[in-house]
């Protein structure tokens, strides 16, 4: 359980598994969060990732101040375009 504003730090490891690798401008940016006080900010990645390769991404934001069940969820994005999976934090 988290107090309410707590700074979250949330790790995800992944792996490239499309045809393409992820060139440097790819950012990690929030997309879709259930409470009001879970602003993130986008994460740039810190070095391209080749096909296959694996890479841990970090985000911060804030827990609700509103105690319950909360989620928040990232996607990667290159170019203005999102792609893979949602990455989730409950």
């Amino acid at each position: 359980m988290l107090l309410p504003g707590a700074l979250v730090k949330k790790i995800w490891r992944v792996r490239n598994t499309g045809t393409f690798p992820w060139p440097l401008g790819t950012k990690l940016v929030p997309k879709k969060a259930s409470g009001a006080n879970t602003a993130a900010s986008s994460v740039p990645l810190t070095t391209p990732v080749p096909k296959n390769g694996c890479l841990e991404l970090q985000a911060e934001f804030r827990a609700p101040e509103k105690e319950g069940k909360h989620i928040v969820s990232f996607q990667l994005q290159t170019e203005g375009k999102a792609f893979g999976d949602l990455l989730w934090a409950r």
